[in-house]
């Protein structure tokens, strides 16, 4: 039986995790301000956005519809929230990156893109960093914890997110938003 190219990024998400962390330093994710108090309590937790896809269900069984949108910096796009509000944004550092990762499958075309760009002498991280690189976005079926977790605050630059604070109370008060 011949898998599918999101069957194989699924079946090697460790060489996801190595090509993610090789091609890049920061990664951030978008949440409402509202959601910062319980981020600081529990940390980023994958939240059900929508029914996953049957190979992700039978790679990873229960939860596998649970997810967590995530962004490398230095791509053209970000992945907004779903939801309206005043939003903020998280950083992580690529050290910290979890371990199960994969393609952002709420947007359906991904896995048609995947798929229109494979080739047997092509390897898997190569496909799945140029749909990350083009769309933004990828996600984490693991939780980020708290203490890996910087903010981006009033009066700091966006591009430098070594200066932006740990999250915590203080930061969470500074907290830079947009719509």
């Amino acid at each position: 039986m011949t898998l599918t190219v999101h069957q194989q990024m699924l079946a090697h998400m460790s060489d996801m995790r190595t090509a993610l962390g090789l091609r890049f330093m920061w990664f951030i994710h978008v949440t409402l301000k509202d959601n910062l108090p319980g981020i600081l309590l529990e940390g980023l937790q994958p939240k059900t956005d929508m029914a996953a896809p049957d190979e992700v269900v039978a790679a990873l069984g229960y939860g596998a519809s649970s997810i967590i949108c995530l962004t490398p910096l230095g791509t053209q796009r970000v992945c907004p929230p779903v939801k309206e509000g005043k939003k903020a944004c998280l950083a992580f550092f690529r050290d910290d990156l979890p371990e199960r990762l994969g393609l952002d499958w709420s947007f359906s075309y991904m896995t048609n893109f995947a798929e229109e760009r494979s080739s047997p002498h092509r390897p898997i991280e190569d496909i799945f960093l140029e749909l990350v690189i083009q769309n933004g976005t990828f996600v984490s079926y693991d939780s980020i914890p708290p203490q890996h977790l910087r903010l981006f605050v009033n009066g700091v630059a966006p591009h430098d997110v070594e200066k932006w604070p740990m999250l915590s109370p203080q930061s969470i008060e500074q907290a830079y938003t947009f719509p």
